[in-house]
């Protein structure tokens, strides 16, 4: 069960709409910085779209990770990457601007959205 302050910081407002958030946001106190891959995995997808910012998803056998808020993109669909490889440079995006320079991050498990910071330290 979720606290009240989890849930309220769960959620995305974006032109009087309630969104229900799906990842976690993580900033530097608004300096750019590098953003690595997770795990070893194939690049599925890259978008650039200013409502999300550039974004970038990895493959790591079934296991995906979604990159959000980019303002560069190191990447192209097809491409292996390694654990620690640097895929892109942090950013903003027009759903999440109160976060100025950021990453928007997502972990899916089994086609599921899952907390990422749930999965730190751990096998995968």
């Amino acid at each position: 069960l979720k606290t009240a302050e989890e849930q309220q910081n769960s959620i995305i407002y974006y032109e009087d709409t309630y969104m229900q958030s799906t990842g976690v946001g993580y900033s530097n106190n608004g300096e750019k910085f590098n953003v690595i891959a997770i795990l070893d995995g194939e690049v599925k997808e890259v978008i650039e779209d200013q409502l999300i910012g550039n974004s970038i998803t990895i493959d790591h056998n079934g296991i995906k990770s979604v990159y959000q808020s980019l303002s560069e993109i190191d990447v192209k669909v097809g491409d292996q990457v390694k654990q620690g490889d640097i895929i892109g440079v942090s950013g903003t995006s027009n759903i999440n601007s109160s976060l100025n320079n950021h990453l928007y991050f997502e972990l899916i498990l089994n086609n599921v959205n899952v907390n990422p910071e749930e999965y730190y330290e751990q096998e995968l």
